[in-house]
């Protein structure tokens, strides 16, 4: 029974990371910001609310920049992109 839980933490996937990494690999292959329906298409992650909770907590750690009440505009560092008014 230890053994399980013990199984389960080390397996533990990094959600924040996940999203981080959807963002990036997102807005460098298409050259602008994913959607939040986009990040939950690419993490797998089925709550709105939660991918909204991984970005706020990036947003806090520097990680990225957004503003909450318009879409597409997520900012990372180091990564440029179109507007998001381009975006069909």
């Amino acid at each position: 029974m230890i053994a399980k839980i013990r199984m389960k933490k080390t397996r533990k996937i990094n959600r924040k990371q996940q999203v981080y990494e959807a963002i990036t690999g997102f807005m460098l292959k298409n050259g602008y910001p994913p959607s939040m329906r986009e990040l939950s298409e690419l993490t797998g992650l089925k709550s709105i609310c939660s991918i909204s909770q991984y970005m706020t907590k990036l947003k806090e750690e520097g990680q990225i920049d957004f503003d909450p009440y318009s879409s597409r505009t997520i900012r990372v560092r180091g990564i440029e992109y179109r507007d998001s008014r381009d975006v069909q």
